[in-house]
């Protein structure tokens, strides 16, 4: 069951002579790669103000990097294989065939090749890792996993420290529609060898329940540790909800990647089915990378649509509260899958569509009282949705719906609490 986690008190770090040392592993550490890991940043942030200074070793270039409180250091190993594509800048277009297909397709085959081979591509940050870790003093290493081929690499260090190492599962690879049928199983696509360094881990946290539950199957203790939304980008924001106006078309907001397998499909399918008349008081608005085959959805699409490209984070956040409606799209076949933006959605106060199946998502909407909830495919369901989303703006009503304690809780810095106290049960 998902819940959130609310600090009993607000943080008071050690003495600087009792404070604990711990390495932190992660490969992209930057502010301009969508693949930057901002999870391991929050953890970083956040953890000097529960007695843990933190050493950071990561692939990307120092001037990618944020800007971080004492207690955090950072160091940069260089990676070759980070220059073959790993991450898609933000200053990109918006469209994903920019890439050429070559470089696609060494990404896909790469990461379905057994971890052991995946290995030589990161010679340098492993032994460089591990001198700057010693020297650092760590007490305990945390891995954020994302690409696989971290967990091997952080277990041989933390091996070699003699320290504790804790695995973070930043991501579930397993139900990727393209993924799943050459892997058939999360197991098989961890492989026999990244498997076995889960069950060597000292200690593992998890973004999703469904990440959980599977390895619990697999007699796998893991913590639930979610993402959120950090407070300070809100600052700005009310919590009290106000409804949005009633005058214009009702405005239908996605920010984040459309391609694969998340999809608008469902949505612009149910505009289809509505009255000319209805349909031209809507508009849909896409903020983000878009592949070619979503593009023409909203192009095709009976209602007046725009696509814009990515945008930083605080104009992406004015974007979300000038929405009559958030949409979320976690994907049609991912059920693990939790994207950050839904946590950044309810944090808006805006009221909130979440087109998802069984999975993460849709429980953590049901947890925080999110009423306009439809499946992937269900047309009529998201036509009648909108119909009645409609009517509400037209009579002052639309509102956002969750749950404002539920939501004060998902917080990011609680998480790096949770992580604080794994820590000093690993080190205790």
């Amino acid at each position: 069951m998902i819940d959130a986690v609310l600090p009993s008190s607000p943080p008071v770090g050690p003495s600087r002579q009792s404070r604990r040392k711990v390495g932190l592993l992660v490969y992209e550490w930057s502010t301009s790669l969508i693949g930057g890991s901002i999870r391991a940043m929050s953890f970083a942030e956040n953890l000097p103000g529960h007695g843990w200074d933190v050493t950071v070793v990561t692939a990307s270039p120092p001037a990618e990097w944020p800007h971080m409180p004492e207690g955090v250091s950072v160091h940069h190993v260089p990676s070759p294989e980070r220059k073959l594509g790993g991450g898609i800048s933000t200053e990109a277009d918006s469209r994903l065939d920019a890439n050429p297909p070559w470089l696609k397709a060494l990404g896909a085959v790469k990461g379905l090749l057994p971890i052991e081979r995946q290995l030589s591509w990161y010679p340098r940050l492993w032994r460089a890792a591990f001198r700057i870790f010693r020297a650092a003093g760590v007490e305990a290493l945390v891995t954020v996993v994302a690409p696989n081929v971290m967990m091997p690499i952080g277990h041989a260090i933390a091996r070699r420290l003699g320290v504790p190492h804790h695995i973070d599962l930043r991501d579930d690879f397993a139900d990727r529609r393209l993924v799943e049928p050459v892997t058939a199983s999360y197991q098989a696509l961890l492989n026999a060898y990244g498997h076995a360094c889960l069950r060597r881990a000292q200690g593992i946290s998890v973004v999703s329940p469904v990440t959980e539950d599977r390895l619990h199957a697999l007699g796998l203790r893991a913590r639930l540790v979610m993402n959120g939304y950090v407070e300070a980008h809100f600052r700005d924001v009310p919590w009290r909800a106000r409804s949005v106006p009633q005058d214009g078309p009702l405005r239908l907001v996605h920010l984040g990647w459309l391609g694969d397998f998340r999809s608008i499909g469902s949505l612009t399918e149910a505009v289809a089915c509505l009255d000319r008349d209805t349909r031209a008081q809507l508009q849909i608005d896409q903020f983000g990378l878009i592949d070619p085959a979503q593009a023409k959805l909203l192009a095709d699409c009976p209602c007046p649509t725009a696509v814009h490209a990515q945008l930083p984070h605080q104009e992406a956040i004015r974007r979300m509260l000038e929405a009559d409606m958030l949409v979320a799209i976690p994907g049609d076949s991912v059920p693990a899958a939790l994207t950050g933006k839904l946590f950044e959605y309810l944090r808006t106060r805006r009221p909130v569509l979440l087109i998802a199946g069984d999975g993460a998502a849709r429980q953590l909407a049901e947890r925080a009282g999110i009423r306009r909830l439809v499946r992937p495919g269900d047309v009529q369901g998201l036509a009648a949705l909108l119909r009645d989303s409609l009517k509400a703006k037209r009579v002052g009503t639309l509102i956002a719906e969750s749950d404002e304690a539920f939501v004060r809780g998902l917080e990011r810095r609680n998480g790096a609490e949770l992580l604080a106290r794994e820590l000093d049960r690993l080190v205790t």
